[in-house]
């Protein structure tokens, strides 16, 4: 019994790690991670800014500014293989982005990030705005007729 208890509370673990790593933020962008030839390849894009990085073990090998596409390349070798990061923005609306990683032409990995996960959330953030925007634009109208 004392065995499957640490399995299945291994395997909770594991799932919320996955979310973790998994989860966006808006102040810090989208966090790609691959294991690839016995490293750590990671992949950052920046919502606010476009800047777009990619690290081998940590350290940068690939960094650009990306404000006028909707996909972005970077190219880096290691073990002397030639591999290939490409993001690509599938949704504005959503906040979603793709991470590939290619060997050669070969992709070998591809994971997915976005803000919001429901198309719930994102209505209701829309409808918040839009009640805000509403609430300080007849405040102000108010304020206008009453001192002016």
């Amino acid at each position: 019994m004392k065995k499957l208890q640490n399995k299945v509370l291994g395997n909770l673990q594991d799932v919320i790690q996955d979310e973790i790593n998994s989860a966006t933020i808006l102040t810090e962008g989208f966090w790609f991670y691959f294991e690839v030839d016995g490293s750590t390849i990671a992949a950052n894009c920046s919502a606010w800014s476009g800047k777009e990085y990619v690290y081998i073990d940590d350290e940068l090998v690939s960094e650009t500014r990306n404000l006028t596409s909707r996909t972005g390349e970077h190219h880096f070798e290691l073990n002397n293989r030639e591999y290939k990061i490409k993001f690509n923005v599938v949704s504005v609306l959503v906040g979603e982005l793709t991470c590939e990683i290619y060997q050669g032409s070969n992709l070998i990995a591809e994971q997915d990030r976005a803000f919001y996960q429901k198309r719930s959330s994102i209505i209701r953030d829309l409808g918040l705005i839009v009640v805000f925007g509403f609430v300080i634009g007849f405040s102000a109208m108010y304020l206008v007729k009453v001192l002016g």
